[in-house]
């Protein structure tokens, strides 16, 4: 969420009590289509990614599987509760209620939660590479499981926490994102959570990723005798370092961009952005990695355009047999 740190402005405290703010011109048009755009694409890609991993039926019991699928739906309530912050944003609706409060503690909540459960998908790749147990008594998948249990006890008591009207959050008309809804004084705790809870795990995510990284170039250079990296290495790291980067990124822009950009409005606007591309960035990053999902949004899109050309084209003849039938008929 937008954090402010410019005393001489801090609209979390002034932009929170006003009670009716218009924007002025169109922007509130423009930038609603776009946030229903973005939020339209990520969930279809999402609903695609879902699609592709339940024909995997082999895989279905497999843990990595399991966290793929935990963290599409994380994403997946993050960008419709984007989705329904459009239609606020295109028709200037009221944000002064009680549901309000709810989704943006539920987004809150799901961001934080997507982030630990692609940290406990890094450990379980790490474990798969570095062959670990982190008790011979137990199965490593039944520790994962319970893992993942965790993650959603955790995601409960973040809603919970993020309903305590010192920390509750609300969605700004002025800005077209969602803020701490009280006083800086009472929701630093709120951020600080979110801030240090994401940077952490983020962290710890990346170092095992690079762990991983240097286990794979060592196994290849050991088995095929050549040394330097490949691009087929690099891959390895893609996602993680594109979370671990765009996150940090936003976590930083929070805290800091708002007294870099001297235009309040515009560095607001462009955190709310990148805020929303976060929400997807394994919708993003599995779009470009899985070759599967590309098959599989090129068959529906193909399977779509056919079936609308083939609907078109009976319609035709249909026409075509009418007026046939009706020229017949005429004496």
């Amino acid at each position: 969420m937008l954090k402010l740190y410019n005393s001489s402005l801090d609209p979390i405290n002034n932009w929170t009590n006003v009670e009716v703010i218009i924007s002025p011109g169109p922007y509130n048009i423009l930038i609603g289509c776009t946030y229903l755009g973005i939020s339209c694409c990520f969930i279809f890609i999402q609903i695609m990614t879902f699609i592709t991993f339940y024909k995997k039926t082999n895989l279905m019991f497999h843990i990595p599987l399991k966290l793929m699928i935990n963290i599409g739906v994380t994403e997946i309530i993050q960008q419709t509760i984007h989705l329904i912050a459009s239609f606020y944003t295109i028709f200037l609706l009221s944000t002064e209620s009680f549901l309000i409060n709810c989704l943006a503690s539920i987004l809150q909540s799901s961001y934080i939660t997507s982030i630990a459960f692609v940290t406990l998908l890094t450990l379980n790749r790490f474990t798969v590479f570095y062959q670990q147990k982190f008790l011979p008594i137990l199965n490593n998948d039944n520790i994962f499981t319970c893992g993942i249990i965790f993650c959603y006890i955790f995601y409960i008591l973040l809603i919970i926490f993020y309903m305590i009207p010192s920390y509750r959050l609300t969605f700004t008309l002025v800005n077209y994102g969602w803020l701490y809804s009280s006083k800086k004084d009472k929701w630093v705790l709120a951020w600080e959570l979110e801030n240090k809870t994401s940077t952490i795990l983020l962290l710890f995510s990346f170092i095992l990723y690079v762990l991983i990284f240097c286990k794979v170039v060592y196994m290849r250079n050991t088995i095929s005798n050549t040394f330097g990296i490949q691009f087929s290495d690099i891959r390895i790291l893609a996602q993680g370092i594109f979370n671990f980067v765009s996150i940090v990124f936003l976590e930083w822009g929070w805290r800091y961009l708002p007294n870099i950009v001297q235009d309040q409005f515009t560095c607001a606007i462009i955190l709310n952005y990148l805020f929303l591309i976060v929400s997807g960035n394994n919708t993003i990053s599995g779009l470009i990695l899985i070759k599967e999902l590309r098959k599989e949004i090129y068959n529906f899109i193909f399977y779509c355009f056919n079936k609308s050309k083939t609907t078109t084209s009976m319609v035709k003849v249909k026409r075509l047999i009418f007026v046939n039938k009706v020229s017949r008929c005429k004496p």
